[in-house]
């Protein structure tokens, strides 16, 4: 990701509430605003490498377990349509590994960003 997308999330009140950014879906924030778009997909691409190399290591050892289950079991994936899948069962996935500990990502999530 551009520094520059980076650099645009420090900062207070820059970055989506976690709830809002795992619910929102990218290709509709974009189309209806290109700016708030690139920043969702900035945003996204910081939190997943957050998760992936800046989270306390059981965070990151059950995030690593989420995107195993999905890839291998392709979550949501309609072979009938080309890019086509529902995403609510790697959402839910995700919902039950990570609800409890949403606010306490959110803290170390913009502390993580700071010091990058």
């Amino acid at each position: 990701m551009a520094h520059h997308r980076i650099e645009a999330l420090r900062g207070e009140g820059n970055l989506l509430p976690l709830k809002e950014l795992l619910e929102g879906e990218a290709l509709s924030i974009l189309s209806l605003d290109a700016e708030r778009g690139v920043r969702f997909y900035a945003e996204a691409w910081a939190f997943v490498a957050f998760l992936r190399r800046g989270a306390d290591p059981e965070i990151s050892a059950r995030f690593a377990q989420w995107e195993q289950q999905c890839l291998g079991s392709a979550i949501g994936a309609d072979p009938a349509q080309k890019n086509g899948r529902d995403r609510r069962g790697s959402r839910e996935l995700f919902q039950s590994l990570f609800a409890d500990d949403f606010g306490r990502l959110e803290v170390e999530f913009e502390a993580w960003l700071r010091r990058r």
